[in-house]
């Protein structure tokens, strides 16, 4: 073999290992590749899994949402105004609001609503009905809920219904009706109705002691003549 045909062997031979090598190192970058991307793919599924299965375990576990939400209790007041008023019927109020705001509520009065019997100041009670009287009309009896400490803003003379007639309404009473009492002159009146208005409404004879100036005495002489 002449001399200068080695040299074009010897280049063969190492373009064919070059390309040998050039042809695994693009295999090898193909499987690597294809592992990086397999290895992705599996990183998201797991997460779209965990996010379907936190999804799921939120539904199972009563976890709230827009569609699982029902109205919950409902804090207000929900007050009946009837008689003189422009807008009869039941209404929603906030706590700790007095008649003045049911009334408002209300529509306001009408023409010939007799405001001179309304204690005004008083907080509402949720359940009860207020019963605007018209002038001429004797005030009805109050009517609130069982257990509740308050009667209806038509029973704003402060007299209770059937037998107990003579007996004075603590939650509804006028300043002067509250003087008829024995003991009670303007001045404890005045603390009676102002005890009202700033702590709700009296929840039972018994919490007269909680006004200044009234003493378990005193207490005694209303007890028969008075009633929440």
């Amino acid at each position: 073999m002449p001399a200068s045909e080695h040299p074009t062997t010897s280049t063969r031979f190492l373009h064919a290992r070059a390309l040998i090598l050039l042809t695994v190192l693009a295999l090898v970058v193909c499987v690597l590749l294809s592992a990086c991307q397999g290895s992705r793919h599996s990183v998201v599924e797991a997460g779209q899994n965990t996010a379907s299965d936190g999804g799921d375990l939120n539904a199972a576990s009563g976890a709230p949402g827009e569609a699982d939400r029902t109205p919950g209790g409902d804090d207000g007041v929900h007050v009946h105004v009837t008689g003189a008023v422009r807008a009869p019927g039941l209404h929603r109020l906030d706590p700790g609001l007095r008649i003045a705001d049911a009334i408002e509520k209300a529509g306001g009065f009408a023409d010939d609503a007799d405001v001179e019997t309304l204690n005004l100041a008083r907080v509402l009670v949720d359940g009860e009905q207020l019963v605007i009287p018209r002038r001429g009309e004797e005030a009805p009896a109050a009517s609130a809920p069982s257990g509740s400490a308050s009667g209806s803003a038509g029973a704003a003379s402060g007299a209770t219904a059937g037998g107990a007639g003579s007996q004075i309404n603590l939650n509804s009473a006028t300043a002067d009706q509250l003087q008829t009492l024995p003991g009670v002159g303007p001045s404890t009146a005045q603390k009676i109705i102002d005890s009202r208005a700033a702590e709700g409404p009296f929840r039972s004879v018994d919490d007269l002691t909680r006004v200044s100036g009234i003493g378990e005495k005193t207490l005694e002489k209303l007890r028969s003549r008075v009633t929440v």
